[in-house]
């Protein structure tokens, strides 16, 4: 099937303009492809077929602005389509607009001008209200902020359970748990909170083990999650109770396959080896130390062995715990 922009593709005006201003040509073209209006499958084939060679160009060449209007133009049309077939199939391309720029998550009503009738699906809203609390958790403030807080839950109680199906929206469930933990954390109920990191690891390994089946998009998020993960660590760990769910979250870790196959993924589990080490150090628990670092070394033994240009990131960890103890940990870096 050929399409009418396909002609302005192959003219012989190509030949008058430099790669630069081709490329820009490009941009102008795919605009106009979709902005057709067309809704057929085969129409949708064609512009996602066009927008991976013109982002993949894009991306080579480094010109992230453009890419960035490009992204926008094929989810404004793909919410076009999807709303009138099958709407989750929206929720990855949500996702990469909540999270295209962390310091700057859209709201609500900035998302409906763009995608009209978004605050229709509860899914979606729940999405939003989780994305306006990822600033404030990381920057410590999302206790200021009660009334993200109360619109979180309100949103979530309105998503039909089976929507967590959805792997991404399991992530989002992540989120979510760990968001409205923070009044526990401040309660210091200890039962609640390694209940809670329970169930947050529990939605992190559903997560995980989609990603096979989902692309790159769902790995990205898992790294998302994890370091989310690793914040949370890094609050648990100026309570005493709090080694002990380190521990925890170390064993149940480990049990995830995607951590000892992807480096881009192992690369959290050293940061909460990391302050689960130090703990021990700053403690006084030499034992404890010893075994610890004996499973930090076996880990990064294992990940040398399948990618041994991605080791150095964990050797970096392990110069970190340098201060503690140089005597013991001097070997281990040199092993």
């Amino acid at each position: 099937m050929t399409y009418p922009t396909d002609q302005l593709y192959q003219g012989d005006v190509n030949f008058l303009l430099t790669p630069e201003r081709r490329l820009l040509t490009e941009i102008d073209l795919f605009e106009y492809l979709v902005l057709d209006g067309s809704t057929e499958p085969q129409y949708v084939e064609h512009v996602l077929d066009k927008y991976s060679k013109l982002s993949n160009a894009l991306l080579v060449q480094g010109k992230t602005s453009e890419l960035k209007h490009l992204n926008a133009c094929l989810r404004s049309f793909l919410w076009d389509f999807y709303k009138q077939r099958d709407i989750f199939k929206f929720i990855p391309f949500l996702y990469s607009e909540i999270f295209a720029d962390i310091d700057n998550v859209p709201s609500l009503e900035a998302l409906r001008q763009r995608f009209p009738g978004i605050d229709k699906h509860p899914q979606f809203v729940f999405m939003i209200a989780v994305g306006q609390c990822v600033l404030p958790y990381f920057h410590g403030t999302l206790s200021e902020a009660p009334e993200k807080l109360l619109q979180l839950q309100a949103a979530f109680e309105n998503v039909p359970p089976q929507a967590f199906m959805n792997p991404f929206m399991r992530g989002f469930l992540m989120l979510y748990r760990i968001y409205l933990g923070e009044e526990t954390l401040r309660a210091k109920d200890w039962n609640a909170i390694s209940e809670l990191i329970q169930s947050a690891i529990d939605d992190l390994s559903y997560v995980m083990n989609s990603i096979s089946g989902s692309g790159k998009k769902l790995l990205d998020f898992s790294i998302i999650l994890i370091r989310t993960l690793v914040e949370l660590c890094g609050r648990v760990r100026t309570e005493e109770e709090g080694i002990e769910v380190l521990r925890q979250i170390i064993d149940r870790l480990e049990a995830l396959k995607y951590f000892g196959t992807d480096p881009e993924i192992a690369s959290p589990l050293s940061s909460i080896y990391t302050i689960y080490i130090a703990v021990l150090f700053e403690t006084g628990q030499p034992d404890r130390v010893a075994e610890a670092l004996e499973r930090f070394m076996s880990f990064i033994r294992e990940l040398y062995e399948r990618f041994p240009s991605a080791y150095e990131v964990h050797l970096k960890a392990l110069e970190e715990l340098w201060k503690y103890d140089a005597d013991l940990l001097g070997p281990r870096i040199i092993e």
